[in-house]
């Protein structure tokens, strides 16, 4: 706090004063900074990314839409912003917007496995792609196996095929992992115990 008293004007200190309230989670804090530092300079990517972050945590959709899009356009070759902007559509049913930003985002950062996930889900939801939705989401346990909603999404593809046994392995796995899928394993024993 010190730096910003000394000079207030100074749009990247004060984003750093909100970034390191960020890394707390002190996340009304941090974006009382990301919007001062907006109001001095509001063509900064920066700012626009991180409040974007921020209310996509605080799961107010509305307002993480506004700073996302803001910040892909003052950013295009931000694969991190892309991905954000997918889960926000993806959180306000937006499926075909979500893949567009999903496939943005794996252009410009082929190793983002949160978007090929992401963007392995959204095909099944979409009901298109099947093979590839499900190539995409077991490349991104591949790469990443500890990934509870990795797998869990690997299991509600398996579901949707029938294949319960593998759907219950990866549902058991995403909870051990810290996923909650309970309520998946039960409709998946379930199943397995019908005839």
């Amino acid at each position: 706090k010190p730096a910003i008293r000394l000079d207030p004007k100074e749009k990247m200190t004060i984003y750093n004063a909100g970034y390191i309230y960020f890394l707390k989670k002190e996340f009304a804090t941090a974006l009382e900074y990301f919007q001062k530092a907006e109001k001095i300079d509001d063509m900064v990517f920066e700012p626009a990314f991180q409040a974007g972050r921020i209310y996509l945590e605080l799961n107010q959709i509305e307002n993480a839409k506004k700073y996302l899009e803001k910040a892909t356009g003052l950013n295009s070759k931000s694969a991190a912003a892309f991905r954000l902007l997918g889960d926000t559509y993806t959180n306000l049913d937006r499926v075909s917007d979500a893949i567009t930003a999903y496939k943005t985002s794996l252009k410009l950062n082929p190793e983002d496995t949160e978007a090929l996930s992401a963007l392995g889900y959204s095909y099944e939801i979409q009901g298109k792609n099947a093979d590839i939705a499900l190539m995409f989401c077991r490349q991104a346990i591949e790469t990443t196996p500890d990934n509870g909603l990795f797998r869990h999404r690997l299991g509600r593809l398996y579901l949707n095929r029938k294949l319960v046994e593998e759907a219950l392995g990866e549902f058991q796995k995403a909870q051990e992992l810290g996923y909650k899928s309970d309520e998946y394993i039960a409709k998946t024993l379930k199943l397995m115990s019908s005839p």
